[in-house]
Protein backbone atom coordinates (compact mmCIF):
# COMPACT_ATOMS: atom_id res chain seq x y z
CA UNK A 1 0.00 0.00 0.00
CA UNK A 2 1.08 2.99 -0.84
CA UNK A 3 1.44 5.69 2.15
CA UNK A 4 1.40 9.48 2.34
CA UNK A 5 4.14 10.98 3.37
CA UNK A 6 1.76 12.13 6.24
CA UNK A 7 0.87 8.79 7.24
CA UNK A 8 4.70 7.91 7.58
CA UNK A 9 5.54 11.12 9.35
CA UNK A 10 2.70 10.28 11.73
CA UNK A 11 4.33 6.79 11.91
CA UNK A 12 7.56 8.45 12.49
CA UNK A 13 6.73 10.49 15.11
CA UNK A 14 5.19 7.62 17.13
CA UNK A 15 8.42 5.71 16.64
CA UNK A 16 7.44 3.49 13.66
CA UNK A 17 10.64 2.62 12.41
CA UNK A 18 9.26 0.46 9.11
CA UNK A 19 7.81 4.39 8.52
CA UNK A 20 11.23 5.99 9.02
CA UNK A 21 12.49 3.14 6.86
CA UNK A 22 10.03 4.16 4.18
CA UNK A 23 10.50 7.48 4.38
CA UNK A 24 14.05 7.38 3.64
CA UNK A 25 14.07 4.69 0.94
CA UNK A 26 11.53 7.02 -0.87
CA UNK A 27 13.35 10.37 -0.65
CA UNK A 28 17.33 8.97 -0.74
CA UNK A 29 17.48 8.52 -4.65
CA UNK A 30 16.01 12.21 -5.15
CA UNK A 31 17.38 13.65 -3.07
CA UNK A 32 21.01 12.68 -3.73
CA UNK A 33 20.44 13.65 -7.20
CA UNK A 34 20.17 16.83 -6.35
CA UNK A 35 22.65 16.83 -4.20
CA UNK A 36 25.37 15.21 -6.85
CA UNK A 37 23.60 18.06 -9.39
CA UNK A 38 24.37 20.50 -7.01
CA UNK A 39 28.37 19.64 -7.26
CA UNK A 40 28.90 16.98 -4.51
CA UNK A 41 31.02 13.99 -4.41
CA UNK A 42 29.55 10.90 -4.07
CA UNK A 43 30.95 10.93 -0.43
CA UNK A 44 29.50 14.52 0.34
CA UNK A 45 26.39 13.62 -1.41
CA UNK A 46 25.99 10.86 1.08
CA UNK A 47 27.02 12.95 4.23
CA UNK A 48 24.43 15.69 3.42
CA UNK A 49 21.90 12.85 2.81
CA UNK A 50 22.40 12.14 6.34
CA UNK A 51 22.55 15.42 7.78
CA UNK A 52 19.31 16.26 6.12
CA UNK A 53 17.53 12.81 7.42
CA UNK A 54 19.12 13.82 10.76
CA UNK A 55 17.49 17.50 10.48
CA UNK A 56 14.12 16.09 9.90
CA UNK A 57 14.45 14.08 12.30
CA UNK A 58 14.69 17.03 15.00
CA UNK A 59 11.81 18.92 12.46
CA UNK A 60 9.44 16.66 11.98
CA UNK A 61 6.61 17.99 13.68
CA UNK A 62 6.84 21.35 12.66
CA UNK A 63 6.23 19.89 8.81
CA UNK A 64 2.30 19.82 8.77
CA UNK A 65 1.75 19.36 6.01
CA UNK A 66 2.40 16.32 3.38
CA UNK A 67 2.63 18.70 0.37
CA UNK A 68 5.50 20.48 2.07
CA UNK A 69 8.13 17.38 2.95
CA UNK A 70 9.75 17.18 -0.51
CA UNK A 71 10.08 20.90 -0.47
CA UNK A 72 11.42 21.04 2.94
CA UNK A 73 13.91 18.50 1.79
CA UNK A 74 14.81 19.01 -1.67
CA UNK A 75 15.67 22.55 -0.45
CA UNK A 76 17.58 21.65 2.68
CA UNK A 77 19.77 19.12 0.98
CA UNK A 78 20.60 22.11 -1.58
CA UNK A 79 21.59 24.22 1.16
CA UNK A 80 23.71 22.11 2.71
CA UNK A 81 25.16 20.99 -0.95
CA UNK A 82 25.83 24.71 -1.36
CA UNK A 83 27.40 24.83 2.16
CA UNK A 84 29.59 21.95 1.57
CA UNK A 85 30.40 22.98 -1.63
CA UNK A 86 31.95 26.32 -0.27
CA UNK A 87 33.54 25.15 1.56
CA UNK A 88 35.08 22.23 0.00
CA UNK A 89 36.29 25.25 -2.58
CA UNK A 90 37.72 27.67 0.12
CA UNK A 91 40.16 24.59 0.75
CA UNK A 92 43.18 24.07 -0.91
CA UNK A 93 42.45 21.17 -3.41
CA UNK A 94 45.55 18.65 -4.09
CA UNK A 95 43.71 17.73 -7.35
CA UNK A 96 44.63 19.26 -10.70
CA UNK A 97 41.61 21.72 -10.98
CA UNK A 98 41.21 20.50 -15.01
CA UNK A 99 39.91 17.24 -13.01
CA UNK A 100 37.23 18.73 -10.81
CA UNK A 101 34.24 18.17 -12.13
CA UNK A 102 32.29 21.36 -13.20
CA UNK A 103 29.31 22.39 -11.89
CA UNK A 104 27.16 25.20 -11.70
CA UNK A 105 24.26 25.38 -9.40
CA UNK A 106 21.19 23.99 -9.98
CA UNK A 107 18.71 25.61 -12.02
CA UNK A 108 15.14 25.75 -11.56
CA UNK A 109 14.54 23.87 -14.85
CA UNK A 110 17.02 20.83 -13.65
CA UNK A 111 14.94 21.00 -10.21
CA UNK A 112 11.55 20.73 -12.19
CA UNK A 113 13.21 17.69 -14.20
CA UNK A 114 14.12 15.87 -11.39
CA UNK A 115 10.89 16.71 -9.74
CA UNK A 116 8.98 14.82 -12.50
CA UNK A 117 11.21 11.75 -12.57
CA UNK A 118 10.56 11.50 -9.23
CA UNK A 119 7.10 11.72 -9.36
CA UNK A 120 7.05 9.21 -12.07
CA UNK A 121 9.39 6.81 -10.15
CA UNK A 122 6.59 6.85 -7.10
CA UNK A 123 3.95 6.30 -10.10
CA UNK A 124 5.61 3.31 -11.09
CA UNK A 125 5.74 1.63 -8.03
CA UNK A 126 1.69 1.63 -7.87
CA UNK A 127 1.50 -0.35 -11.37
CA UNK A 128 2.46 -3.62 -10.28
CA UNK A 129 5.23 -5.46 -10.79
CA UNK A 130 4.00 -6.84 -14.10
CA UNK A 131 3.70 -3.68 -15.21
CA UNK A 132 7.11 -2.41 -13.87
CA UNK A 133 9.16 -5.00 -15.19
CA UNK A 134 7.33 -4.30 -19.01
CA UNK A 135 7.85 -0.86 -18.92
CA UNK A 136 11.12 -1.59 -17.72
CA UNK A 137 11.96 -3.69 -20.81
CA UNK A 138 10.34 -1.30 -23.52
CA UNK A 139 11.96 1.30 -22.47
CA UNK A 140 15.07 1.15 -20.40
CA UNK A 141 16.79 -1.70 -21.28
CA UNK A 142 19.26 -1.10 -23.83
CA UNK A 143 19.54 -2.70 -26.74
CA UNK A 144 15.91 -3.06 -26.69
CA UNK A 145 15.11 -6.66 -26.46
CA UNK A 146 12.81 -8.09 -29.14
CA UNK A 147 9.27 -8.55 -28.57
CA UNK A 148 9.08 -12.29 -28.80
CA UNK A 149 12.18 -12.03 -26.14
CA UNK A 150 9.95 -9.42 -23.79
CA UNK A 151 7.08 -12.11 -24.27
CA UNK A 152 8.84 -15.36 -23.43
CA UNK A 153 10.04 -12.94 -20.14
CA UNK A 154 6.81 -11.97 -18.67
CA UNK A 155 4.96 -15.15 -20.27
CA UNK A 156 2.67 -13.19 -22.47
CA UNK A 157 1.65 -13.43 -26.37
CA UNK A 158 3.39 -11.20 -28.92
CA UNK A 159 0.16 -9.43 -29.43
CA UNK A 160 -0.56 -9.04 -25.92
CA UNK A 161 2.42 -6.78 -25.38
CA UNK A 162 0.97 -3.72 -26.95
CA UNK A 163 -2.08 -3.92 -25.36
CA UNK A 164 -0.98 -4.21 -22.07
CA UNK A 165 1.87 -1.62 -22.32
CA UNK A 166 -1.29 1.14 -22.78
CA UNK A 167 -3.09 -0.32 -19.74
CA UNK A 168 0.33 0.42 -17.93
CA UNK A 169 0.83 3.62 -18.88
CA UNK A 170 -2.73 4.71 -18.50
CA UNK A 171 -2.64 3.32 -14.42
CA UNK A 172 0.82 5.25 -14.83
CA UNK A 173 -0.90 8.53 -16.43
CA UNK A 174 -4.35 8.19 -13.77
CA UNK A 175 -1.55 7.91 -10.92
CA UNK A 176 0.59 10.83 -11.72
CA UNK A 177 -2.84 13.21 -12.74
CA UNK A 178 -4.49 12.29 -9.36
CA UNK A 179 -1.56 13.53 -7.39
CA UNK A 180 -1.26 16.56 -9.78
CA UNK A 181 -4.53 17.77 -8.59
Amino acid sequence: MDQSDRTLLQGCIAGDRRSWETLVNRYSSYLFTIARECGLTHEDAEDVLQTVFAKLLDNMESIKDDGHLQAWLATSVRRLAWRARFERDRTVNLVPEEELPVHDVLPDEEMLRLERIYSIRRALETIGESCRTLLHLLYEVEPRPRYRDIARELNLSEGAIGPTRARCLTRLKKYLEKKRS
